[in-house]
């Protein structure tokens, strides 16, 4: 498990398939703090992280209420993921953000990690999402690919919420952009 507090990449994950490319890279909670005070990203880290004050325990679906904070939150670059079944690529993307890519954005709302429209922008959607449900940790990305021909650079914040068992069933996440999406060339 990682040591949220190391402020140095905890991972870097390299990969391509056939014209796509990606380098995704998970950093400590030391590195979110410095990156991102005052983004919507720390906007839900800290209204994650006020519902555990009193206790040593995840915040339930029950009380995190998102809207409280922020009430057109669906108009934000702020989604969440159902995870109650067992495979990671059969979790149900519940709300997914706007795009302006055409086929990524709330569309998939409904849709499942696995049925993501790049299989290897899918395969590392699952194992991030099956880590940040499993660890029971937020997990703090910054990601830069390109996918079917756009380019995306971004850094991402996953949250777990539990049920009343202290089962992880939802992750909530928020995107920063660090540069805007674009079509590049990928010939030659």
């Amino acid at each position: 498990m990682p040591n949220p507090l190391d402020k140095t990449p905890i991972e870097i994950e390299r990969g391509w398939e056939r014209n796509d490319v990606q380098v995704r890279i998970l950093y400590g909670m030391d590195t979110f703090a410095e990156r991102e005070a005052g983004t919507y990203l720390d906007i839900l880290h800290y209204y994650w992280s006020s519902l555990q004050i009193d206790s040593n325990r995840l915040p339930t679906v029950a009380e995190f209420r998102l809207q409280t904070i922020l009430p057109e939150f669906e108009n934000h670059d702020i989604g969440w993921v159902d995870t109650t079944a067992d495979a990671p690529a059969e979790f149900v993307m519940q709300h997914h953000p706007a795009s302006t890519v055409p086929g990524w954005g709330r569309e998939l709302s409904g849709k499942k990690l696995g049925d993501y429209p790049n299989k290897m922008h899918a395969k590392s959607l699952t194992l991030e999402f099956r880590r940040c449900k499993t660890w029971k940790l937020p997990l703090y990305h910054e990601i830069d690919q390109v996918i079917d021909g756009v380019a995306r650079h971004y850094t991402r914040l996953m949250v777990p919420v539990v049920d009343d068992h202290e089962t992880v069933v939802r992750i909530y996440y928020a995107v920063r952009w660090l540069a805007p999406q674009q079509r590049v060339s990928t010939e030659g």
